[in-house]
């Protein structure tokens, strides 16, 4: 099986929803030590600002969020469910193992 590291999985992340509406694969490590996996997910973080912060505040609600895979996977109904998933506990993404050293 190929790798990819996980610096490289959030990038591709962010371009297969940037310019089109596509969706990917993942399988992640659960709180118990099982494996799960989601399929048609999608990418639902918001638009990043480059801005100057108005307040302390905002940087810790960035930080807070920081380290987290935020998206949204179609259910067997059509519903788009909402997840987050530490990077730290992801496994594979679209069929490459991920590398995380890097």
């Amino acid at each position: 099986m190929q790798t990819i590291y996980v610096k490289d999985v959030r990038r591709q992340i962010d371009l297969l929803t940037r310019f089109e509406d596509r969706t990917f694969s993942i399988t992640y490590r659960k709180k118990d030590g099982s494996y799960g996996e989601k399929q048609n997910c999608r990418n639902r973080s918001g638009h990043i600002q480059s801005g100057k912060k108005a307040d302390l505040l905002s940087v810790r609600r960035e930080n807070s969020r920081a380290g987290y895979l935020r998206f949204e996977f179609r259910d067997q109904g059509g519903r788009w469910l909402k997840r987050d998933v530490l990077l730290c506990l992801l496994v594979t993404f679209n069929g490459y193992l991920i590398d995380h050293r890097f």
